[in-house]
């Protein structure tokens, strides 16, 4: 796959208006898709999935589903402390994530 994907309901006025913000916002970004009209088998997708919560497809097939998508995004988009929440902290960030993820988990 050659480009991330971020799969959202069409349909919903939430997850359109979410992602036009992403799209403002942030210079690099997933490709936006609404579930209703993206082949979701070539994704590695169902449409329960999606129904259920935002997708993020990373460039590898990774899937990331509902708040981790949202995580990814700001991964995707350079915001490196997000990487701790989802157990990919760099050697840079290790200490940081960790003292904010203790403090975060009392």
């Amino acid at each position: 796959m050659a480009t991330s994907y971020l799969v959202f309901d069409g349909e919903c006025g939430f997850c359109r208006k979410w992602v036009r913000h992403m799209t403002s916002w942030f210079s690099k970004h997933p490709t936006p898709v609404a579930y209703q009209s993206v082949d979701l088998f070539a994704l590695g997708l169902t449409a329960d999935q999606c129904k259920e919560a935002v997708q993020y497809v990373s460039e590898r097939g990774e899937i990331s589903s509902g708040s981790d998508a949202a995580a990814r995004v700001l991964i995707h988009a350079g915001f490196p402390y997000f990487d701790c929440r989802l157990g990919h902290v760099g050697a840079r960030h290790s200490q940081h994530c960790a003292i904010r993820i203790q403090v975060g988990s009392e």
